[in-house]
């Protein structure tokens, strides 16, 4: 879970969600939450949303070269053919 993720952090094991345990934790001012994950998620959406984005555009760019080559050998050439001199 935690290696999964990149990054560290600690795995806190016990038996039930309330009980002596979690009674010791009083005299701490603020209890343990859940992490706000709002930025984190909405960043990962964009960096996913992105990466997608480019690998799109890289397939239409090479579509579009590959397109391009054929027409071009097609013609005669990056400048169509150039007439003859006679």
């Amino acid at each position: 879970m935690i290696l999964a993720d990149g990054h560290g952090g600690v795995a806190l094991m016990v038996p039930s969600a309330t009980g002596a345990w979690s009674d010791s934790l009083n005299p701490f001012a603020y209890r343990l939450a859940s992490p706000e994950t709002t930025i984190r998620d909405a960043t990962r959406l964009e960096l996913h949303e992105t990466h997608e984005q480019g690998e799109t555009l890289a397939r239409l760019s090479a579509s579009f070269w590959d397109s391009e080559r054929g027409r071009t050998r097609a013609s005669g050439g990056p400048w169509g053919r150039r007439p003859s001199k006679t």
